[in-house]
């Protein structure tokens, strides 16, 4: 989960604008809105468009008309703004060796990015282009103090511009605006994106925290609170600090059960069912789940529990669910499973099992430490116990920080896995992602 960056405010550097510079930085934004307008328009018309087409209304061919000029108008405007952009640039560029002031430091900055951004390219390649932008950043910042709104965005906009080409840079520059004094609208977003840079997977959690704390404090950073939340759980999940994600993933579920929506909502209770049942204990502290999905986390921990052959708890869950919502359609079909389950006789042979929890385990450590990237191999050591956990031991292959990263994973989330688990067993886990 991620957020739009905040944009510089036209209003911003305008005053330290010449006037020429600032009609033509007018003119710019003008058309930029006009262009906007338009897309609007366009989505409106094509939705319109559907629709007659379904019903065979009478107006399809004044709306395809519509659609055409429309179309037609963001073409020309799209040109318009670009011709805008060049020639600002141009003006900014004599403003600036006229008197480089901090504002037209940071207004040439955001026009040069916007010029090297224009196009799709490599990373090497929007590195070169980027170079001006930045150097224009890093001059506006060096007039003007973080607390002047030209100040706090020439360093902004510095960090987003390294995030992709030097991220520690940007992580830097980040972590100095939340130093810095508060800005509503920017400081939570600032820990936020200190988070997102940070390689060390607590030091990012933290950062995470930070954000959804400071998030709290102006209703406008709830988007903030939000994304954070959502990075902080998936962090504390992959710490193997399960009782701090469920606390965590309670208070996204709360957030997403007022405004934010289906999608949200489906997020969170898979990662609250989740550390629920790797947590394991049954704990009275832990939060209240928002009423409208008790059942539906009810069900999910029970349905994860079964993936770990873990019975004893996905029965817990299922009578509990019985008691708390017996008239829930997940309760229903619960009381169903679980009984299928149980009267089910165990037909896997001991080394067939083991494989089934350790594949189990390996998607879900394999997704949590690699993302969209190829894995590799680590060592596996799983010890049954007499008292009904397992210890697992998980040793990389190579020094490879993702591999490091799912081997902590699979050791704090391997109980949870082999609870009952039929012998011991050691060998290769490939983690591989197509």
């Amino acid at each position: 989960m991620d957020m739009s960056r905040i944009a510089l405010p036209p209003s911003v550097p305008r005053d330290e604008l010449g006037e020429d510079v600032r009609a033509a930085w007018d003119r710019m934004f003008a058309s930029e809105a006009e262009l906007r307008s338009t897309w609007i328009r366009a989505a409106g018309l094509e939705e319109r468009r559907e629709r007659c087409a379904r019903e065979e209304c009478a107006r399809q061919a004044c709306l395809n008309q519509l659609s055409t000029e429309t179309q037609a108008r963001q073409l020309a405007l799209r040109k318009e703004l670009q011709a805008l952009e060049d020639d600002l640039g141009r003006r900014l560029e004599a403003a600036v060796a006229a008197g480089p002031t901090a504002g037209a430091l940071l207004a040439r900055g955001s026009i040069l990015e916007r010029i090297a951004r224009r196009d799709e390219v490599d990373d090497a390649e929007l590195a070169r282009r980027m170079a001006p932008a930045i150097a224009s950043y890093e001059a506006a910042s060096a007039r003007s103090d973080v607390t002047s709104p030209s100040g706090w965005f020439a360093r902004y906009l510095l960090a987003h511009a390294h995030r992709d080409g030097r991220p520690e840079r940007g992580r830097q520059e980040f972590a100095a605006l939340v130093a810095a004094p508060y800005r509503a609208g920017g400081t939570a977003e600032a820990a936020f994106r200190v988070g997102e840079l940070e390689e060390d997977p607590a030091r990012a959690a933290d950062s995470f925290k930070m954000a959804a704390w400071i998030a709290t404090r102006s209703e406008g950073d709830r988007p903030v609170r939000v994304a954070a939340l959502f990075r902080l759980t998936r962090a504390e999940l992959g710490l193997g600090r399960f009782r701090a994600a469920v606390v965590d993933a309670a208070q996204l579920l709360e957030l997403g059960q007022d405004e934010e929506g289906a999608g949200l909502v489906a997020e969170a209770e898979e990662d609250l069912s989740y550390a629920l049942g790797l947590l394991g204990a049954r704990d009275p502290t832990l939060p209240r789940i928002a009423p409208g999905s008790y059942a539906r986390v009810g069900a999910l921990v029970a349905r994860h529990a079964l993936t770990r052959f873990d019975v004893d708890a996905a029965a817990h869950a299922w009578r509990t669910l019985l008691v708390a919502a017996p008239g829930s359609l997940e309760a229903q079909r619960g009381r169903a499973e679980l009984a299928e389950y149980q009267a089910r006789p165990r037909t896997l042979p001991a080394k067939d099992e083991l494989s089934h929890r350790v594949r189990a385990l390996g998607r879900s450590c394999g997704a949590l430490a690699f993302g969209s990237r190829s894995g590799g191999e680590i060592e596996l050591r799983i010890e049954a116990r007499t008292e009904g956990r397992a210890r697992i031991v998980a040793r990389p292959r190579s020094g490879d920080k993702l591999l490091r990263r799912a081997s902590a994973c699979l050791e704090q989330r391997g109980p949870g896995y082999f609870v009952g688990a039929p012998a011991s067993a050691s060998g290769v886990l490939a983690i591989e992602l197509q």
